[in-house]
């Protein structure tokens, strides 16, 4: 069984994709430094992007990202699929 996680940059410009990229991996990541993970490796619904992708059964990740363009918007997909738990 493959999961996914999936965010979506809009913006009018082309966006800086670096940036993007590194905001996109915090608000999924930072969800494990803003709950935290109790002493029973318990954590919080709301940081479930987190969970899955730490969880020590998880042992094949693959990210992608595209830049689009339509009617003079920019946005880039930035997706990443891995073996779920």
């Amino acid at each position: 069984m493959i999961a996914v996680e999936l965010s979506r940059y809009l913006g009018g410009t082309i966006p800086d994709f670096i940036s993007v990229l590194y905001e996109i991996l915090e608000q999924w990541w930072g969800k494990g430094r803003n709950f935290g993970v109790d002493s029973n490796n318990i954590y919080h619904s709301s940081m479930d992007s987190f969970g899955k992708m730490v969880y020590s059964d998880t042992t094949k990740l693959g990210c992608s990202y595209q830049l689009c363009f339509n009617d003079g918007q920019a946005w880039i997909n930035f997706i990443c699929l891995y073996n779920a738990m």
